[in-house]
């Protein structure tokens, strides 16, 4: 994603975030938000999160709990309680996808929080043709727990998941993954 697209957005990325920080405990939590932007997640969080390490390839303004880098190339030295990949998964090279997946899990002691494009829904189905795209991300074989509709042009978000039909309504799926802190050591 580049700069400009993300300031045109901004505010749905925003609300985004807000969503679905809704569904979750982040009350004394460490986070990891990989492909932050503008800290979307630090600003529901900062009040009650223990520490939050913000992550991006793109430079943004607000230097504090930031570090400017690939992930990919990063060693973190400590696990976090939650860790978001919230709009990145769709933007990654789709051989890297599993990559990401694997090494936030192992970045993760608690929950892994990641979002992407419906294939199922009409509009992504058309937008994935014309942009020759396969949305269907590797590695992701979990049940959806927050449906989204969201219209970035208009700067709204939506949650579906009382929406009959949800799953072929639904823009984006949000998967809250529990990671199994016992099954990661052995």
């Amino acid at each position: 994603m580049s700069l400009s697209l993300f300031q045109k957005n901004k505010y749905y990325y925003h609300s985004r975030a807000g969503l679905i920080i809704s569904f979750l405990k982040v009350k004394d939590k460490t986070i990891l938000d990989i492909g932050c932007a503008n800290q979307s997640i630090y600003f529901y969080c900062k009040e009650n999160c223990k520490k939050y390490l913000g992550i991006d390839i793109l430079e943004f303004e607000n230097k504090e709990h930031f570090i400017c880098a690939d992930y990919l190339s990063l060693s973190l030295p400590q696990t976090f309680d939650l860790v978001f990949l919230i709009g990145v998964l769709n933007h990654v090279k789709e051989e890297d996808q599993i990559i990401f997946l694997n090494k936030a899990r192992s970045n993760t002691s608690q929950q892994l929080i990641y979002t992407y494009a419906n294939p199922a829904n009409l509009i992504n189905y058309f937008i994935s043709i014309i942009r020759k795209k396969n949305l269907i991300i590797t590695g992701v074989n979990k049940k959806a727990s927050i449906y989204l509709f969201k219209l970035p042009y208009f700067q709204k978000v939506w949650n579906f998941n009382a929406w009959p039909l949800r799953e072929y309504l639904a823009t984006e799926f949000v998967i809250i993954e529990e990671v199994n802190p016992i099954l990661k050591t052995s």
